[in-house]
């Protein structure tokens, strides 16, 4: 018999699928017509293998949104009803650009170790980005206090640091579910 939820072939009487270990109660019988074998294909689509694909979509749109973030306003400053913004793009926006392209191309070909490693390189580097940005300001005179206040974090700020966070747990989460099915 086969397996309604894998479509591994088992011992005729078995009770359970000796691939995905779930019971084998509506089991596809081996002694069953031709027609009935067009079920095998949709017992095919694993539930494992709808998890990866979600995960993979889950890594591909957290790296768009990264790469869409270099270039919306990151900061900008507003002093008396002029705004000023600044884009990462003024600044590292290639190094986003091209961790994305990797969190792109790896969250396409499943490569979950790789996708983490992009999402933790792009935390990592928007806090040096951040950090530098704020260094500028740091002094001990007043003027730096003021202008530390003045600073908001935009749109692309807050995209940037989620989208990698996300990243992250999508190439995590990705390597736990391809480790428990290998078990």
């Amino acid at each position: 018999m086969f397996c309604s939820f894998c479509g591994k072939r088992n011992d005729d009487g078995a009770a359970f699928c000796t691939s995905c270990g779930k019971a084998l109660n509506s089991a596809i019988s081996s002694t069953s017509s031709p027609d009935d074998f067009k079920n095998i294909e949709r017992a095919k689509e694993n539930p494992a293998v709808s998890v990866k694909r979600k995960l993979n979509i889950f890594g591909l749109i957290s790296s768009i949104a990264i790469m869409l973030s270099t270039f919306m306003p990151f900061i900008s400053v507003n002093i008396f009803g002029t705004k000023a913004s600044v884009s990462l793009m003024e600044g590292d926006g290639a190094l986003f650009i091209n961790i994305a392209a990797a969190g792109i191309l790896f969250s396409i070909l499943g490569k979950n170790i790789v996708v983490t490693i992009a999402g933790v390189l792009s935390t990592i580097l928007f806090f040096i980005e951040n950090s530098s940005l704020t260094s500028k300001l740091d002094s001990d005179d007043t003027f730096g206090e003021l202008a530390k206040t003045l600073i908001q974090k935009e749109f692309g700020y807050y995209l940037l640091i989620i989208s990698s966070i996300c990243l992250i747990i999508a190439g995590i989460v990705g390597i736990e579910q391809k480790q428990k099915n290998n078990l």
